[in-house]
């Protein structure tokens, strides 16, 4: 898997709109920050979202 993309957003705000059931089944807040990657999956253009981590201040 070759990563392409990679970008951090917020769930709110229409800028990454995943339906409610999804963020539930998958456990995400509505206003957590995830990571969004574009790669290249057996041939096919694919997303992953996982969650951001929080990093120590």
């Amino acid at each position: 898997m070759i990563e392409a993309i990679k970008v951090t957003r917020r769930l709110d705000k229409g800028r990454l709109n995943l339906p409610r059931d999804f963020r539930e089944a998958a456990g995400f807040d509505p206003f957590q920050e995830v990571s969004v990657a574009l790669a290249d999956f057996e041939g096919e253009k694919v997303f992953i979202i996982a969650k951001r981590k929080e990093e120590p201040k």
